[in-house]
């Protein structure tokens, strides 16, 4: 079967139908089926128009012949999921630490279902050393070289336009949930219709900058080291461009994407509430055994000996836990298990137990743990951070983005800079980890809880963050790509990888959602005590 194309009069240009569902308003043969909403309308109202064009009323309309915006949104997606198997689609290059291997490619698939196609490949290095490296080498060749040749300015090559009734590969609607439409739904031709197969796009050109090796995007744990630093401080800042696109030596467009945090529990138990990293590391060293040895502790099972549980090597907790707390050929007595389920499972039965895990493995119900906070402050020794950080410049210290490295001392931190740090210690100061956060001077004792906003500013000690470095001879994909993974689009992906959101707009998502839910709970529990006053 052949499927025409139809002209509205014989002087204009015939128009193909989609060849997936689609709201065509330009097709001749369309026909729109509008709600229109009240200002003044009851709530119920919205809730039915929402309920219209969401999964429920589109499998309903469907029954009739009719496409909502919620059926076109998911055929589109299916259609660009199609083109990236096919090998179709954008480049991108990008390179980072091994960890983030997994959770690049399932970012790159959700940009993909929401945005456009694109082709993410991932070069993964055993040391963010090798992967800096790789980033500025090939933006100091791109600066040096014209826009026409693939330097600073040169964009990616635009995609072929498709053929009549193929779905574009760039700029469509994402999964975002959608308002009321002027027009909800629309019928047109058959869906049992078979169209006409099209020749396969051929495959968009890499810009330049990719080809010739060129990295537009860098992941890394955490902000450069010491050692990355030391190496390629002056070329990382030299990709540093100002909003006009001048160099200002602040390093590379840099976006916050999410963090990993390591929990310690206890049983319920055990009163103590917070530990410091010394007396975690005296307890997973073995030098202390019995709770009733911790001389701050308030714990009511002394004469107990503590039993503490990790994880094994290659989970991404204890990599953490070794960087931040305690190397894992130092610890004695610890006993190994598979998983954190498998951590909270033992702890929970245990009152003596005390156990490191992932803080995205503790069940939000089902199990009986209690989350330690740690105490920073005086009485943790000094020495491995001023071993790890012996000659590194302090980071960030004069941009409002945190991006630059060795910046010189003395300069006087930009207004927003200031404002966004304000009541945070300064970097490479005081602390006894390895990981540039320092404990502020006079706040000896403070406690610190594993919640998003402590993992964010790195207050929170056994943490890592997840950072994306910009490339200033990116595509305008590649910058699409890094605007997409700061929103709170991809948020179940970071969950799935075990990672808390951690960008600005994720931030304000969650608190959203925890103020919604602590108000349907008060709500509830004043609903019940009314029940119990009338009883």
């Amino acid at each position: 079967m052949k499927v025409l194309s139809v002209a509205k009069s014989p002087s204009e240009k015939p128009i193909a139908i989609a060849e997936y569902p689609s709201i065509q308003s330009d097709y001749p043969l369309a026909e729109p089926l509008v709600l229109y909403l009240h200002p003044t309308r009851p709530k119920a109202a919205r809730q039915f128009c929402e309920y219209a064009i969401g999964p429920d009323g589109s499998a309903i309309a469907a029954t009739f012949g009719l496409v909502t915006p919620y059926v076109q949104r998911q055929a589109e997606t299916e259609a660009r999921l199609a083109e990236l198997k096919s090998g179709r689609g954008v480049r991108l290059s990008s390179i980072g630490i091994g960890g983030g291997s997994k959770a690049v490619p399932d970012l790159a698939v959700e940009y993909v279902k929401a945005k456009a196609v694109v082709q993410m490949g991932y070069a993964a290095t055993d040391s963010d050393v090798a992967a800096v490296g790789a980033f500025v080498r090939a933006g100091a060749e791109a600066t040096s070289m014209p826009a026409e040749a693939g330097g600073l300015g040169a964009v990616a090559a635009a995609p072929p336009k498709p053929a009549p009734g193929t779905p574009a590969t760039a700029g469509l609607p994402g999964p975002s949930a959608a308002a009321p439409s002027s027009a909800p739904a629309v019928r047109q031709g058959s869906p049992q219709a078979t169209m006409p197969a099209t020749a396969p796009a051929p495959v968009p050109p890499m810009t330049p900058f990719v080809a010739a090796g060129g990295k537009e995007l860098l992941f890394l744990a955490d902000k450069p080291s010491a050692r990355a630093v030391e190496l390629h401080g002056q070329k990382w800042n030299a990709l540093g461009r100002d909003s006009a696109g001048k160099p200002n030596g602040a390093g590379p467009a840099e976006y916050l994407l999410a963090g990993r945090a390591v929990a310690v529990i206890v049983n319920p138990a055990n009163k103590i509430d917070a530990l410091t990293l010394a007396q975690l590391q005296a307890i997973f060293g073995g030098e202390v055994e019995d709770w009733g040895t911790l001389g701050d502790s308030k714990s009511q099972i002394k004469g107990s000996q503590i039993k503490p549980y990790g994880l094994r090597a290659d989970d991404p907790a204890t990599g953490i836990f070794e960087k931040e707390c305690l190397e894992r050929a130092k610890w004695k007595r610890v006993g190994i298990k598979k998983d954190s389920a498998e951590v909270v499972a033992a702890v929970s039965m245990d009152p003596q137990a005390i156990g490191f895990v992932d803080l995205a493995g503790i069940p939000a119900t089902g199990q009986n743990v209690k989350i330690l906070a740690i105490k920073l402050g005086a009485g943790a020794p000094p020495t491995a951070f001023a071993e790890a950080t012996a000659g590194r410049p302090a980071l960030g210290a004069t941009s409002p983005r945190g991006g630059g490295v060795a910046e010189r001392a003395g300069a006087a931190p930009p207004p927003a800079f200031a404002e966004a740090t304000a009541g945070r210690p300064a970097l490479g100061a005081t602390s006894p980890r390895g990981g540039g956060v320092a404990e502020r001077t006079g706040a000896a004792g403070r406690v610190y809880y594993p919640t998003p906003e402590n993992i964010k500013n790195a207050m929170y000690p056994l943490s890592q963050r997840l950072w994306l470095y910009v490339h200033p001879a990116a595509s305008e994909t590649g910058r699409a790509f890094a605007a997409f993974v700061t929103s709170v689009l991809p948020m179940d992906t970071y969950r799935k990888h075990g990672l808390v959101p951690l960008a600005d707009a994720a931030l304000e998502r969650m608190a959203k959602d925890a103020m919604a839910e602590a108000a349907a709970k008060a709500k509830a529990e004043a609903a019940k005590g009314k029940g119990r006053g009338k009883k």
